[in-house]
């Protein structure tokens, strides 16, 4: 999924920091996987 960087503007601070931890989670994941 790519964010567009006019839609990323758009987005509110709660919206951004939601994106972000699911980032960061989903990261944390695949390192642990392999």
């Amino acid at each position: 999924m790519k964010i567009k960087a006019g839609n990323w503007t758009m987005l509110s601070e709660q919206e951004k920091l939601f994106i972000l931890e699911a980032v960061s989670f989903f990261q944390s994941r695949t390192k642990k996987k392999s």
